[in-house]
């Protein structure tokens, strides 16, 4: 009975993943069964995208990944790993590149539930040639998946004219189905508080000051800096502007009125239509 390491990886892109970590997990045990491996460990990423640009989809970024390779080095009797997919380990060029070179140093192979008979040591052109269609594939199946979020986001934007995804400002939150953006009161008091210092023609230094003195705290629980003060006042989004590609309204409730957002900004050009 051969003794084998088993790898999973779950994105964070969950609206488009369809290998879940139990799925990956049920079938790589019922395949361990069927060519009777002992299935004496399973490193698992979890949160970890695989929709990275080709020089961020690094494995070296991922610790479930990296553990694994610890394993076998220590013990260099394990020559096989098995993963429901070979896309758990790669979906770019670079990617496919520092998988291989790592476990061909090591004389390690890959079993795959979804990729049966595929080998890092080809020897027939038959295998060579599905090695080379099976690490195409994942590469052109990721940049599928990145134009469908790709054009979601564009959708959200440039149609629905809601946030399309990101880090809200201060002020604002998503709901609590991540549909829509709302308004944070708490946080939206302070951003009141900014521009209503800054029409009365306080300047960024004394508005840094008087926010300190009053114990207002940013989302790290500190004074707000000026220089994100600064960007406060200078954020359209405040006033229901949304930014993707161009300038547009959203349709995000505003914090700050638009007499107010003109008095601290007034040669500011609004959106058209």
């Amino acid at each position: 009975m051969e003794t084998v390491l088993a790898y999973k990886r779950v994105s964070t892109d969950t609206q488009v993943e369809k290998y879940g970590l139990p799925v990956q997990q049920k079938a790589i045990e019922d395949l361990c069964k069927r060519n009777d491996y002992y299935l004496e460990k399973t490193f698992t990423d979890e949160g970890i995208s695989g929709f990275l640009k080709d020089e961020e989809d690094i494995p070296s970024k991922r610790t479930g990944f990296l553990s694994m390779v610890q394993y076998l080095k220590e013990d260099p009797s394990i020559k096989t790993v098995v993963v429901y997919d070979t896309s758990r380990l790669w979906r770019s060029t670079n990617a496919w590149t520092y998988v291989t070179k790592i476990l061909k140093k090591l004389k390690v192979d890959i079993k795959s539930v979804n990729n049966p008979g595929f080998t890092l040591y080809p020897e027939s052109s038959s295998e060579k040639f599905l090695t080379g269609i099976v690490a195409l594939t994942n590469c052109y199946d990721r940049d599928v998946i990145v134009e469908r979020l790709e054009g979601g986001r564009s959708y959200k934007a440039t149609v629905a004219h809601s946030k399309p995804c990101g880090t809200l400002p201060y002020g604002y939150r998503y709901s609590y189905d991540k549909k829509s953006v709302e308004i944070n009161p708490e946080e939206s008091k302070a951003i009141l508080r900014m521009f209503n210092l800054a029409a009365k023609g306080y300047n960024k230094i004394e508005i840094t000051k008087i926010m300190k003195d009053e114990d207002y705290k940013n989302r790290n629980n500190k004074p707000f800096p000026q220089s994100s003060i600064y960007y406060i006042l200078k954020n359209d989004f405040y006033i229901s502007v949304l930014r993707y590609n161009d300038k547009m309204h959203g349709t995000h409730k505003p914090i700050v009125p638009m007499e107010l957002w003109n008095k601290v900004n007034p040669n500011y050009i609004p959106v058209e239509g």
